[in-house]
């Protein structure tokens, strides 16, 4: 890549990055019901649930009262509240003020465990091995690749743990559907960019001590459109057989990971 794509591309992510975060300060904003918002995995939609599920068991079995989270990313709180309802000191993080002010401002949200910080995921502002678990529900593109990857494995304490469900770059479909979303205006291209690929979970395996990984969704694009003739429930366990039964990873839609220092 020549010298002015390079800096093509990086002023394209700092401008990205503002566009971004005008993006959720706005969606914050506009939620019409903070009190009735959906948490954790009831607040995907059921053919796309799965991942978030073992997401969600991965942080009840790992995460015990005592630990300090991080969590990177929080947004308006999605999985905000289940790390709070296992852990007595959550540190949320995100680049959008507004967010971080309708997490405080949540029914049933202990302001006693919760501490809300504004930054930015490539440069977080916390001492070295500070926290016991880091976690991530689908932050990974918002930052350059390499930074983060560092910065969790900074912050975490030595047998420390990171927790992610995120998106796979590598299989076309998805790929393309995302590139329609830039279009749209609904996604950045720095996103699309930085999208979390087989390559980096390779990263992740070769600097963490313990790593595993699960991928999930690798008929997704099937699921959608099977979901205007097919029972749900019908398609959502054929998936999940899909899944279990192929290691086709480069297909996935979705993974789920978890490294130990």
């Amino acid at each position: 890549m020549n010298l002015f794509l390079q800096r093509l591309i990086r002023k394209k992510t700092i401008s990205d990055k503002e566009l971004e975060k005008k993006r959720y300060d706005n969606f914050a904003l506009n939620i019409s019901n903070k009190q009735n918002q959906k948490f954790g995995s009831l607040a995907e939609e059921p053919i796309l649930r799965e991942p978030y599920i073992y997401y969600e068991s991965l942080i009840k079995k790992e995460i015990k009262s005592q630990m300090k989270v991080l969590e990177l990313g929080s947004g308006t709180g999605r999985y905000t509240k289940i790390l709070l309802e296992n852990s007595n000191l959550v540190y949320a993080t995100d680049i959008s003020i507004q967010s971080l002010k309708f997490i405080k401002e949540m029914k049933n949200i202990n302001n006693q465990k919760l501490q809300t910080f504004v930054c930015d995921i490539e440069k977080l502002p916390f001492d070295d091995k500070t926290f016991d678990i880091i976690t991530s529900a689908g932050v990974l593109s918002y930052g350059n690749n390499n930074l983060v990857l560092n910065e969790i494995y900074r912050l975490l304490k030595p047998n420390g743990k990171f927790i992610c469900v995120d998106s796979l770059n590598n299989n076309p479909i998805y790929f393309f559907n995302r590139l329609i979303h830039v279009l749209r205006g609904n996604r950045s291209i720095s996103t699309i960019i930085r999208m979390p690929s087989l390559k980096l979970l390779k990263k992740f395996k070769m600097r963490f001590r313990k790593y595993k990984v699960r991928f999930f969704g690798k008929i997704s694009w099937f699921s959608l459109i099977a979901s205007y003739f097919l029972e749900e429930s019908f398609i959502i366990k054929l998936s999940s057989i899909f899944d279990n039964k192929f290691n086709l990873k480069f297909l996935a839609f979705k993974f789920v990971l978890i490294v130990t220092k």
